[in-house]
């Protein structure tokens, strides 16, 4: 076995082992609906094809949440291990998910972007339009007092790790429950975030998103796939995030849930949670399924005019909010590590009508293997 093939192997491994505890864990926790054997055998042929018997267990929690069986259900560990590394060029996605970079690559888009203040790029600081800074000071000097600002890594954000709030007090920042100094301040983002980071306005939310959770800023996920038979964009799954009460940021690794958006704009009429839980809409989420969605239609036409502009990367998980000024932005472009269980329970199986293209595709083509974390 060569070494790259040893690297592959150990790889998968562990991905399977990841994704099939997880499964197991959701399990648990639903009510399990009976798969009929003759659908459980399609399923079992039609996954077959990408080199890996896949596990039952994916298409019993998908079904059982869903509440409808369906062979597209997508195996999460096989997701992970061979579709998103073939339909995706991996040794590329650290890169092209760097939230300095999106200004820069999609700068005709600028004005979709939180307004930035400073950055952290690769160990040294630059300012809003890239401008090279000695240090963090001259920024932070600038910045209104009585302000929020959100301070976060510049990639590598899954769950919402190390997102916070920061707002300026007279001539010193409190973040989380710490009172710094501008010197301090600086010293905080060398220390805890190694100068990779970006510091942003705080956008607020329109009155439909806050319903759900006040104290976050509650998102729409969009999936698109560029289709390898026609190379047109196809934004195939939405999805509301809103976080649980008190929580900064919407996703679920956080507490958070979600809500299904239907091809029409509408919710679903229930939520899920990280374990696959549903919840019946709360009385106030309820008042707000009576409308489509604010912004959609506009999100869903972004997400298909960027996604045009990735090419080596097929299949892009689009991070939108809507502001109280009833503006579209995007905060996030995810190419690597697409989260899908959460849009296969909610909206049902991932790719839909494109689902044995997918695996055609998948069984004939070489994935990318790469090392896409960083130790």
């Amino acid at each position: 076995m060569t070494l790259k093939k040893l690297i592959n192997s150990v790889l998968e491994k562990r991905v399977s082992w990841i994704s099939q505890e997880k499964a197991r864990k959701i399990r648990k926790q639903v009510s399990l609906l009976p798969i009929d054997p003759v659908l459980a055998e399609r399923y079992r042929k039609k996954w077959s094809r990408l080199g890996t018997i896949p596990k039952k267990t994916y298409l019993e929690i998908f079904a059982s949440i869903f509440n409808s069986a369906n062979e597209d259900f997508v195996p999460e560990d096989l997701y992970y291990n061979r579709v998103e590394p073939v339909l995706n060029r991996k040794s590329f996605a650290l890169a092209y998910a760097d939230k300095n970079f999106y200004e820069r690559y999609l700068s005709e888009y600028r004005h979709l972007f939180p307004v930035t203040w400073l950055r952290g790029i690769n160990g040294s600081l630059f300012d809003a339009s890239f401008a090279a800074l000695p240090d963090a000071g001259p920024v932070l000097r600038t910045m209104s007092v009585d302000s929020e600002y959100i301070l976060k890594p510049a990639s590598e954000t899954s769950g919402g790790r190390k997102v916070n709030k920061v707002r300026k007090c007279s001539r010193r920042f409190r973040i989380n429950e710490m009172d710094l100094s501008l010197e301090e301040m600086s010293g905080y983002l060398r220390e805890q975030y190694q100068n990779n980071f970006v510091l942003q306005d705080k956008i607020s939310s329109h009155p439909f998103f806050s319903a759900f959770n006040p104290d976050s800023l509650n998102t729409v996920r969009i999936f698109t796939y560029r289709s390898i038979r026609d190379e047109l964009v196809h934004p195939l799954q939405a999805v509301l995030r809103f976080g649980r009460p008190g929580n900064l940021v919407d996703n679920q690794a956080a507490g958070g849930r979600t809500y299904g958006i239907s091809t029409s704009g509408s919710l679903n009429r229930f939520a899920i949670d990280k374990w696959g839980r549903r919840y019946e809409a709360e009385a106030n989420h309820k008042e707000m399924m009576a409308f489509p969605v604010p912004g959609l239609t506009q999100m869903k036409q972004i997400a298909a005019d960027i996604a045009e502009k990735y090419l080596f990367h097929r299949l892009l998980g689009f991070d939108f909010c809507y502001s109280d000024k009833n503006e579209v932005k995007l905060l996030e472009i995810n190419c690597k590590n697409i989260e899908i269980n959460f849009l296969q329970m909610n909206n049902g199986p991932l790719f839909g009508s494109f689902t044995d293209e997918v695996i055609e595709y998948c069984s004939k083509n070489k994935k990318v293997v790469a090392l896409d974390f960083e130790i």
